[in-house]
């Protein structure tokens, strides 16, 4: 099934609130943005150290991050395909 790339936008949207408010604690959010210990370890200097069950969510932060990194590939990838202004690599 082909997507869109409003598609794709909007499972991107998806992937970053579905990561903020469902996934996050809300000690990790910072300025509207979920800050996990490699985004900024300033930040979790004076926090104990991740236990099992933040670690296993901080996993599934990091997954969905991956994945919107793919839809954007993808998503780039379907603009330099289409169009009147194709861009190259």
């Amino acid at each position: 099934m082909p997507l869109t790339n409003a598609d794709i936008s909007l499972l991107i949207e998806a992937l970053d609130s579905h990561e903020y408010w469902q996934l996050s604690d809300q000690a990790w959010r910072h300025s509207g943005a979920v800050i996990l210990p490699n985004d900024d370890e300033s930040l979790w200097e004076q926090r104990p150290a991740p236990n099992d069950e933040e670690q296993e969510t901080i996993s599934a932060i990091e997954r969905c991050r991956e994945l919107a990194d793919r839809l954007r590939l993808l998503a780039l990838r379907e603009l330099r395909a289409s169009g009147p202004a194709r861009v190259d690599p």
